[in-house]
């Protein structure tokens, strides 16, 4: 390579060197406004997605809730029919009030689960703040008072109080 050609090359090298730096600028300056506005599309994105979750799962509709309820009574229902056909197949037989008591602790497991669970989706969805730890022992309270209902039912059965 010539002396000639070598400044030939650096001239316009130099000549086209501010050019080359503004172009980089500008384009460092584009890619800082798309990264900032992702930025700020990422921060209003975890304000809203929030926001709208907690708008959401905050409250149930009306609907919703009567939903609930009619589920909640639909399987209270069913349990005391189950504990009703367990006192029909009970009352003549020569079972003990006691021993009446320890079978209708254990009869229909599926339908005592089912209220269980659908009173207990209920007290949660009527009030959402409670504590879910409290929200167990008052189904249990619930489920107690079936049972109880249904001795007493026997009860009031061989006594002569009720008929079948």
């Amino acid at each position: 390579m010539e002396r000639r050609e070598f400044i030939g090359i650096l001239g316009t090298a130099v000549a086209s060197w501010p050019l080359g730096a503004f172009a980089q600028q500008r384009d460092r300056q584009r890619w800082i406004g798309v990264v900032m506005g992702f930025a700020e599309t990422v921060a209003i994105v975890r304000f809203v997605i929030p926001l709208a979750a907690m708008l959401l799962l905050s409250g149930f509709t009306q609907a919703e809730l009567e939903k609930a309820k009619g589920a909640k009574e639909f399987f209270k229902d069913a349990y005391w029919k189950c504990l009703a056909t367990e006192i029909v197949r009970v009352v003549p037989t020569s079972m003990s009030v006691q021993e009446f008591s320890v079978l209708v602790k254990r009869a229909c497991p599926k339908e005592r689960n089912d209220f269980f669970t659908s009173l207990s989706n209920y007290i949660i969805m009527r009030q959402p703040d409670v504590d879910r730890s409290t929200v167990a022992p008052v189904a249990n309270i619930a489920v107690l008072d079936a049972q109880k209902d249904a001795v007493q039912a026997l009860i009031d059965l061989r006594s002569g109080k009720r008929k079948l």
